[in-house]
């Protein structure tokens, strides 16, 4: 998602959990970051990284069944392509090249901090600072 945004020169979000909100100009949406729960209002054009389990679709009615059942599903492969060059195509086509995979350690722990604005940057200020990172 980052290097397809990149490249098309608009801004990207990852961990898109659920979208709250769409609107004409924006869209606001819920990441799921690794110690944190953000919600998040993004302009439009942009593009966004879903969870895998951010649509689960539903089975179809027995109408919709019936109503499908003649449609042909069309099959494309290379020859269908303007460009037959397989090499722009799939994994060797992809700009990314993945050499190796590790799951990251779980840490399910979040914090929800409840209070007036000074209160929290408060608070925020003092973890960062027992942290060490002012």
């Amino acid at each position: 998602g980052s290097e397809v945004s990149e490249w098309l020169n608009i801004p990207s979000v990852s961990n898109v959990k659920k979208i709250s909100k769409v609107e004409s100009d924006a869209i606001t949406i819920e990441m799921d970051l690794p110690e944190e729960l953000e919600i998040a209002k993004v302009q439009y054009p942009c593009l966004l990284s879903v969870d895998k389990d951010i649509f689960q679709p539903r089975l179809p009615s027995y109408v919709k069944k019936m109503d499908t059942a003649d449609r042909e599903i069309e099959v494309y492969s290379l020859d269908d392509m303007e460009d037959k060059d397989e090499t722009h195509y799939g994994l060797n086509g992809s700009p990314t090249q993945v050499k190796r995979i590790f799951p990251p350690t779980a840490n399910d722990h979040h914090e929800v901090w409840d209070g007036d604005g000074s209160e929290v940057a408060d608070k925020l200020f003092h973890m960062i600072t027992d942290m060490k990172f002012i």
